[in-house]
Order: structure tokens, then sequence, then C-alpha cells
């Protein structure tokens, strides 16, 4: 029997196989809709809703609404005037945060002129815990700026003193140039070379784990099975090679692992705005690599399960582990030194790690040459185990 005919009746193996679908796509799917949709309704440096409750009515609290307005680090509502009313649409998920600014003595209290700061309240949500510390640092980093802007006030009038002596003259001028540093925010610029979002990282950890989890799974499970319906068994009885069967079956899941990729390629970035910046090409090279090193796990997983369930329940109890500690939704390097050093070895991190280096950071090919070095390695090794375990009969 030809290859070409043994590779179409593969294919339509794993199309009429509805678990090794699921695998292939709308697990994956599902977790570039869902992280899309929450960078779809994060909006630049924008922390959320913030709702304004103005009970000093100062000058103060009107300069502090215009600085947060010019920030745009929130976008205010003053819909609400009750304090328990707006709280309690944050805890509903309408607005993220309600700033209270109080007279000087109080909720109460009149409002006073010669006010630095206003009195300033944040309520924040527990459930935003990812931004409200940004939201308070943004807060204090006001306070400072307005501090230094009433002192720069003051020592421009005392520059104004016709008969100011001279030394006294030649300290205030450098005690203001001081102020003036002091009151200007910290720049901050990203270092890489392209404009990398949390969810282009995450998009392309979900793109390797799509194709780990559909040749892992997959392919076990579709080995088992025919082993368990002695398919595999009475092969050896025919003249068809069985070498020859299971390249067509590798051909197969290969084919389909690139369909795989097409598709995640064309909801992440067509719908949810993934960015691949450089190295298409490599990709294309890791994805064929990665999918050849899992679809070696998935051979040597069948070797010890008797039966397509078996053989499911110990896929994903190796995939479900390697996703988590591949590094998918995290870069690897955040974790302390040990950590790091161990699971970097794993046969998903490499992979991970390579992608996101070449394709969204542009550093060069030539760089991830350890890291391909290590897919090898584990390619070589498992395939070499699943060779030796591995039996086409039920015995």
């Amino acid at each position: 029997m030809k290859l070409g005919k043994i590779f179409s009746a593969s294919v339509k193996t794993i199309y009429r196989d509805k678990i090794a679908l699921f695998w292939a796509l709308a697990f994956p799917l599902m977790f570039i809709a869902l992280f899309g949709l929450f960078s779809m309704g994060m909006s630049g440096n924008n922390l959320g809703k913030l709702a304004w409750l103005d009970r000093a009515g100062d000058e103060a609290s009107r300069q502090l609404r215009q600085a947060v307005a010019e920030s745009d680090v929130f976008t205010i509502t003053e819909d609400y005037t009750d304090l328990e009313e707006a709280k309690e649409a944050m805890r509903n998920n309408k607005i993220n945060f309600v700033l209270l600014v109080e007279g000087p003595d109080g909720p109460d209290g009149a409002a006073e002129g010669g006010r630095i700061f206003p009195e300033v309240t944040l309520f924040t949500d527990v459930k935003n815990q990812n931004i409200n510390a940004a939201a308070v640092s943004f807060f204090d980093g006001l306070k400072k700026q307005f501090f230094a802007a009433s002192m720069i006030a003051t020592v421009d009038g005392i520059l104004q003193i016709p008969d100011l002596d001279q030394n006294a003259r030649q300290f205030y001028s450098w005690l203001r140039g001081q102020l003036e540093e002091s009151s200007e925010p910290v720049r901050s610029q990203e270092g890489g070379r392209n404009p990398v979002k949390y969810f282009d990282m995450v998009f392309v950890g979900l793109v390797c784990m799509g194709i780990m989890n559909y040749a892992v799974t997959g392919f076990a499970i579709n080995l088992a099975a025919m082993r368990e319906q002695k398919i595999l068994k009475r092969l050896l009885t025919t003249p068809l090679p069985i070498h020859r069967f299971m390249l067509g079956e590798i051909l197969a899941f290969l084919v389909l692992a690139f369909v795989q990729l097409g598709i995640m390629l064309a909801v992440g970035m067509g719908m949810f705005g993934a960015k691949i910046y450089a190295g298409w090409w490599f990709l294309f090279l890791l994805v064929f690599l990665g999918a050849l090193l899992f679809l070696s796990l998935g051979f040597f997983l069948a070797a010890f399960a008797r039966t397509a369930n078996a053989a499911s329940g110990m896929a994903n109890g190796i995939a479900i582990p390697l996703m988590f500690l591949g590094g998918v939704f995290f870069p690897l390097e955040v974790l302390p030194g040990p950590f790091y050093q161990t699971f970097r070895f794993l046969p998903l991190a490499p992979m991970i790690q390579a992608m996101r280096s070449v394709c969204l950071e542009g550093d060069p090919v030539a760089d991830q040459l350890p890291r391909i070095i290590i897919m090898l390695v584990w390619l070589a090794v498992i395939a070499g185990l699943g060779l030796y375990f591995f039996r086409f009969g039920d015995e």
C-alpha cells in the first residue's frame, strides 16, 4: 500500500476521533479566547473606572481632579454621590475604584484654602489585586508632585525679594532645581525591540501548549485504541510494513498540527490582535520539531496504556503539569533561580522560550541553539524508550 493512501486513511481516522479534535482545536482555542477577551478589556495604561466623590469642593480637590483626568490612568465617573452605593457598584464590577475626597475636618468638614493636597481615601476591590498596587502608587506619586509644586511656588516667592542676600539667592535657586527634578515622574521604557504585550507572550505559550496537547493526547489515545482493538496486531500479519503504517500516522498528525497552528494564528491574530514580529520560518520549524517531540512522548505513553481511556488519563497527567511548569502563562525567568534552572529543561519550556525570544523579541536564531539541542535530546531519549517498550500486541 502506498504511503499516500495510508496517510489519507490516518487523516480520516483522526477526523472521526472527536476527542482528538477537541484537544487539537477546542481546548487551546478556549484559552486563546479567554486571554484575548481579557486583553481587549485592558486599554493601554488605563487602570479602569474611578468613581469620584468630592466632598471638599475646594481648589485643592479641583486641581487633583484635573491632574487625574489629564493622566488618562483612570476613567473618571461622577455618577455616584453616596459612598456605600459606589462601593456596592465596585463589588458588582461596574467600577474598579472609589476615590473619596474629603474636607480638612473629615466628610462633613468645611473646605479650607491653602491645602497642598486634599484628604483622599482610595477604596479598592480585593478582586483587582493586579491593579490595586498601581492605583495606590499613582496617588502616592501625585501627592509628592503636588507637594513639590507647592514648595517651588514658595521658593519662587522668596526669590522675588529684591534685597535677598546673594548667598541665600544661590541656595534657593539650587533648592528650586532640586525640587523640579524630584517632581518629574520616573521615565519608563520597554527594553525589548518590539512592543510586546502580555497577551502576545501568552499567545505564543498557548500555541506551543496546543501543539503539545494534540500530539501527546491524540497520538497516545489513537495508538492505544488501535492496540486495544487488535488492529496493530493484525497489521503484523499483512504485507504492509509496520514502519510504513506508523510513518503514515506520524505524517497525518504532523499535517494536522500545522492545520491546528493555522487556526490558532487566525483566531489569535485576526480576532484578538496577537502579534508575531519576526521569525516566521523559525516558528514553523519549532512547531515541526515540537510536534515530533510530543508525538514521541505520546508513543512512549501508549506503550504502557492498555486502553484508550488509560492513555487519555496518562497523557493528561503529563500534559497538564507541563502546561503550568513549562511557562505557558508566565515567563520562567520570574521563578527563583533553582526552580528556573530545573523547569527550563522540561520538554515544553525550550520550545516556548525559543519562540518568544525570536518571534516576539527579535533575538537571533543562533542564540536559540542550546534550546534546540534540549528539544532534540528529549526527542531522541523519549523516542528510543518508546521503541524499546512499545508492543504492537496486547500482551
